[in-house]
């Protein structure tokens, strides 16, 4: 039989057997369970040939070059032979014009250039007889003072000639008998000569006397013609003070005239070019496709009126294709154009397109961002209008180098270290060196080969 003290032994004995065999199980577990954790957080990375891009990373879209096609303002759309998404080519008919709303709006243009076309006429016939009118005017004035002057300095002169011409007559009469008393005076005295002397001196003081007479006439004649010179200039002073006043007047009336047909003349041409216009629309109311592309647009409702603003049809051309990439203020900073461009779109996540920078905005649009246009180089792929694209406006660039994940490569004693897994499994710790980063792999310029396997335990 057993005695109760040693019953009470067996029983500790027992439970701390117990406990050890608890303990070992519980390290024993968790020692693997560690283990195992290990093996599962173990990841190998390879040394591999590749590029390393650092830039700024941007979602955008892909956009065509659109050529817009439209009519003059106006008009009235009559029919769409195109809708959005057709492939066309060039020559297609894209849309047609209403020839009901054409024939119409040529009448009411008809009716307003005859109006104009009168209108124009009337302008130039008054601005004509104005003129005509006006400088008749002016010649009237010059034309009667003239005319009077002319008259009474005919009379005179006529008067002043016939003075003189007695005065001549007179003064040869006396020479004579100047002449005929010398003569009688220088001959032997007689009774008769003595008779005709004293003649003689009677006849030249009458003589002399028709002479003062004659002289007196010419000086009055002289002093009317001086007067009349005098009037005439005084009365040509009053009259080139009314030409100057009527020409002023007949300037300003001339510039109204001139005005109203300048404005008859605009009115005319408008109009004109207005019917050139309806009657080239009438003769080929059809758009044709310019290019090669696809229908972008077709905006407007069949009988709505054109806008010449808003294109009638747009065609993106497949060749000419775009990228609008969207980018925080901050990176835009550091775009400018030129700058080379890599980037994939959805619909191709396999294929790398690539570009250069054509423009950027420097305004923010509604998102607080700034649109940056790419021009992507030409490719094979059917990139189409509003592909979703991830791109990356590169700073800098390093092609076929030797990279490795940054994940695999840890810093010890300021050295950069690898752990190697070689043919055997083995696992060697090597330094290696590193050149080019973009934050996620690096250059390795020494320490590694392509194809090296790297593992890492974080």
């Amino acid at each position: 039989m057993i005695k109760v003290g040693e019953k009470k032994r067996l029983f500790l004995i027992t439970i701390a057997v117990v406990t050890v065999i608890a303990v070992s199980w519980f390290s024993f577990m968790k020692k693997d369970a560690s283990g195992e954790n290990e093996v599962l957080r173990e990841r190998e990375y390879v040394a591999t040939m590749g590029d390393i891009v650092v830039g700024i990373d941007a979602k955008g879209v892909v956009k065509l070059k659109r050529e817009a096609h439209t009519f003059k303002d106006g008009a009235i759309l009559g029919k769409y032979n195109v809708k959005v998404g057709d492939s066309v080519k060039r020559g297609d008919v894209l849309a047609e014009l209403s020839m009901e709303d054409l024939e119409k709006k040529k009448s009411e243009i008809n009716d307003r250039f005859k109006e104009a076309q009168n209108a124009l006429s009337k302008a130039k016939s008054d601005k004509e007889f104005f003129e005509s009118e006006g400088n008749k005017k002016v010649n009237d004035i010059k034309k009667d003072g003239e005319a009077a002057y002319n008259s009474k300095l005919s009379e005179i002169n006529t008067r002043i000639y016939s003075i003189n011409k007695r005065i001549s007559s007179i003064q040869g009469q006396i020479t004579a008998l100047q002449d005929e008393k010398k003569k009688l005076e220088a001959e032997s005295a007689n009774e008769a000569n003595s008779a005709r002397i004293a003649e003689i001196k009677n006849e030249l003081t009458v003589k002399e006397g028709e002479l003062n007479s004659a002289n007196e006439e010419l000086a009055t004649g002289n002093s009317s013609l001086s007067t009349l010179n005098s009037d005439r200039n005084r009365e040509i002073e009053r009259e080139n003070e009314d030409v100057n006043l009527l020409k002023r007047q007949n300037e300003a009336q001339s510039k109204s005239l001139q005005g109203a047909l300048e404005s008859a003349q605009s009115s005319f041409d408008k109009i004109n070019k207005e019917l050139e216009e309806i009657n080239e629309l009438i003769a080929s109311p059809k758009i044709e496709a310019k290019i090669d592309g696809v229908v972008l647009s077709t905006p407007y409702a069949l009988g709505e009126t054109i806008d010449a603003a808003k294109p009638v049809v747009e065609i993106g051309d497949m060749s000419k294709q775009n990228l609008t990439l969207f980018i925080d203020p901050v990176g835009v900073i550091e775009v400018s154009e030129g700058q080379q461009v890599s980037f994939y779109v959805d619909a191709y996540q396999e294929d790398t397109f690539t570009g250069k920078v054509e423009s950027r905005s420097y305004v923010q649009n509604e998102n607080k961002q700034v649109e940056v246009t790419v021009l992507v180089d030409e490719n094979e792929a059917e990139l189409l209008e509003g592909m979703g694209a991830s791109a990356t406006i590169i700073s800098k660039e390093k092609k076929e180098v030797l990279t490795l994940s940054n994940k695999a490569i840890t810093l010890k004693d300021n050295k950069q270290m690898v752990k190697v897994k070689n043919a055997d499994g083995k696992i060697e710790e090597r330094e290696i060196t590193t050149g080019f980063s973009d934050g996620r792999v690096s250059e390795v310029l020494s320490g590694l080969e392509a194809g090296d396997v790297v593992v890492s335990e974080g």
